[in-house]
């Protein structure tokens, strides 16, 4: 199932920087958008994400983003990224609550699952990342203005990969272990997507962006709307279908 994403969001730790992102910046489309993604070991491992099927949700303005079988309900309107449920082809959910995110700080937090209260993220500016350390994950040098979406499990204690996706942040962290490591692109969305073991802080599988398109929203025509992204269910995101490994 795609991982639900920014249910509530809370007071992140202390940030490194006063540098600001906006979320509605890193992948921007209208519908028929889409973002294909390729296992770096097993190239026919493939999955998409599309946004389709523009309509009303709770009296919302909204698009499906996923496929037809799990989606996020979102829209992206030019300032502001909306999460307004999920669903499948059977049926519609609402979120507790219609989250709305502007712009991001380096360290930022939000909860990803309010049903179990377990599943944390953490936002962090690249380039802000201790430069040693970063250098393991070996992504490309050339990347600007990159987003790291960090997701955390309360059902782990941390791992390697803590000590690195918290460099150069102060202030007391949760002793959750990382599970996930999703960058952003601006203007793209999500590119390169992975597992990391939540016991070892090995990272598993990773898939790349390995083709997209991001067509334009109707202007003024609100029911086209914005997406934000490509995967956030990452975060970020909207994103392939995830477990954590062990």
């Amino acid at each position: 199932m795609i991982r639900k994403i920014l249910f509530t969001l809370i007071f992140g730790v202390s940030t490194s920087t006063a540098n600001a992102y906006n979320f509605v910046d890193y992948g921007v489309g209208g519908i028929a958008s889409y973002w294909t993604y390729q296992n770096t070991v097993n190239p026919s491992d493939t999955y998409t994400n599309t946004v389709f099927d523009p309509f009303i949700f709770n009296g919302h303005q909204a698009v499906k983003f996923g496929d037809p079988s799990s989606y996020e309900i979102v829209k992206n309107d030019g300032s502001f990224f909306h999460l307004y449920g999920h669903g499948d082809n059977t049926s519609n959910t609402a979120y507790p609550g219609n989250i709305s995110l502007g712009v991001i700080t380096d360290g930022m937090t939000y909860q990803t699952d309010p049903t179990s209260l377990t599943s944390l993220t953490m936002v962090r500016i690249w380039d802000n990342l201790d430069a040693t350390q970063k250098a393991a994950y070996n992504i490309d040098p050339t990347l600007t203005n990159l987003l790291l979406f960090v997701g955390f499990d309360a059902k782990y204690t941390s791992n390697s990969q803590n000590a690195v996706v918290e460099s150069n942040l102060s202030g007391t962290f949760p002793d959750y272990a990382v599970t996930h490591l999703d960058w952003w692109k601006p203007g793209v969305g999500n590119i390169i997507d992975t597992d990391v073991s939540a016991l070892t802080g090995v990272i598993g599988t990773r898939y790349n962006l390995v083709s997209y398109n991001i067509t334009p929203s109707s202007v003024p025509v609100p029911s086209a709307v914005w997406l934000f992204g490509s995967a956030i269910a990452g975060f970020f995101g909207f994103n392939r279908r995830k477990t954590t490994q062990q």
